[in-house]
């Protein structure tokens, strides 16, 4: 007998089965691209973008402390949009601080990834710009904001008379409750330039030298609170008139000044100190540094520190050498290196000012002395020296001052007041910072300085 098997089985009608299939087709097609096509509708009605505009410009301020202005919002996924035509201004003032034309932001693995293209910052308020950034954005602890890494391919530093650009630059900020840590590399040069030049025997030009770096590191501790800086240089050297966005005075320095090497930089309320490392400082226009039109010292001046020791109270220590080619000194400058310096003078027929092909010169700056040696040449030979015999022989650095006096114009020297208070820029800033010692009394001490301050922030 052929066994029974029962199978069951579960059918429905064909007209439920067509309308189970209706429902699918609706709860899973229709819907869902009927969803879709609202979302991306509404991104063009003006309420919505007006609204999404004003979320963004108050998201952007209260994180940098800065207001900010956007023209549109682009959302291309929940968790990707962009940002278009946006302006940077001070918060009180309302003053321009730069600008950016696209910012495309998006989120993974709990961090945000920013690109920025074509951004702009005004140079003359960079120094502003920076303090606000720094006030606002690194000085607050928290424990709730995520990382972010952003990313351009040029950033613009321009005023009214220059423009320096950086390429290839990334940031990171990483916000804690002890620090925030916000870490930049960029080049300022582009691939393409650093590309054609041939590499050399340290290969420091070819394309793979490793980029600028500067870290800020700010502490947050009650006990601890402080700002570190590092700047390193990478394959090629930074131009000084970056800096001087920053500190004004580095613009004395010239155009073509450069500098390369490790800078570190720890700010503690109002106290500060800076120590540079093997640090060169190359292009100096020396005229420009010691005078202008009727400048003391001409020419092309090169100097290498490691190390540079300096304080908000002063210079601690300088050791280093340095070097100025196809120049020319003034007669006053050049008899007062004879005089207070203990150079030796090899020349007999006084002019007014002495052409050289290079000027060599060492110097090891502490308190209380000057350690110097030099050697000028020109075509026929050595003008003046100091023997590096004399190198352990230190001089005072009321010597140096009184040299330095020398680099003022001539006329200034003439209408130079009573009293033996200095008259260049450079023994102004000479007496304010060097480590003078006990060789001037407490009073001596407070007026020269007084008086050169007050005549510095008149405009030499």
């Amino acid at each position: 007998m052929a066994e029974k098997r029962s199978r069951s089985t579960w059918r429905v009608h064909e007209s439920t089965a067509r309308g189970l299939c209706r429902l699918a087709f609706v709860m899973l097609g229709i819907v869902p691209l009927g969803l879709c096509a609202l979302w991306s509708a509404q991104q063009f009605l003006p309420g919505y973008q007006a609204k999404q505009i004003r979320a963004f410009e108050q998201l952007l301020g209260a994180q940098l402390g800065l207001g900010v202005r956007v023209t549109a919002v682009e959302s291309r996924t929940p968790q990707e949009f962009a940002l278009h035509e946006i302006r940077l201004f001070h918060p009180e003032t309302h003053e321009a601080l730069g600008e950016v034309r696209l910012v495309e932001v998006r989120r993974a693995e709990g961090k945000w990834d920013i690109r920025l293209t074509n951004p702009r910052l005004d140079g003359d308020r960079l120094a502003l710009t920076f303090r606000l950034i720094h006030d606002w954005l690194l000085c607050r602890p928290s424990s709730s904001s995520e990382a972010a890494n952003i990313h351009m391919e040029q950033l613009s530093v321009h005023d009214a008379r220059t423009e320096v650009k950086l390429y290839r630059l990334s940031c990171s900020l990483l916000p804690t409750e002890e620090a925030t840590f916000l870490t930049m590399r960029f080049s300022n040069q582009p691939l393409s330039e650093i590309a054609s030049k041939p590499a050399n025997a340290s290969g420091a030009d070819s394309p793979h030298s490793p980029l600028t770096q500067l870290i800020v590191k700010r502490h947050h501790r009650q006990l601890e609170l402080r700002t570190e800086l590092q700047v390193r240089t990478g394959g090629t050297a930074l131009p000084c008139t970056l800096f001087s966005k920053l500190i004004p005075e580095l613009a004395l320095l010239g155009e073509q000044a450069r500098f390369a090497g490790t800078l570190n930089i720890d700010v503690r309320g109002q106290a500060w100190s800076m120590a540079a490392t093997n640090t060169t400082i190359a292009g100096i226009d020396m005229g420009r540094l010691t005078g202008g039109s009727q400048a003391a010292i001409g020419g092309v001046g090169q100097v290498w520190l490691n190390p540079l020791l300096i304080n908000n109270q002063g210079l601690k220590q300088a050791y280093g050498n340095g070097e100025i080619v196809n120049g020319s000194m003034a007669h006053g400058l050049f008899s007062a290196m004879g005089q207070n310096l203990g150079v030796q003078l090899r020349v007999t027929n006084p002019v007014t000012s002495y052409s050289f092909d290079r000027f060599q010169f060492s110097v090891h700056l502490s308190e209380p002395r000057l350690h110097f040696v030099c050697q000028m040449f020109d075509a026929l030979g050595i003008l003046a020296e100091r023997q590096h015999g004399n190198w352990s022989v230190g001089l005072p650095l009321e010597n140096l001052v009184a040299t330095l006096d020398q680099c003022a114009a001539p006329t200034r020297l003439a209408n130079a007041t009573q009293g033996g208070l200095p008259v260049s820029w450079l023994s102004k800033q000479a007496l304010v910072w060097l480590p003078m010692g006990s060789q001037f009394t407490q009073s001596q001490d407070a007026g020269l300085r007084l008086s050169a301050n007050r005549s510095t922030n008149a405009n030499d």
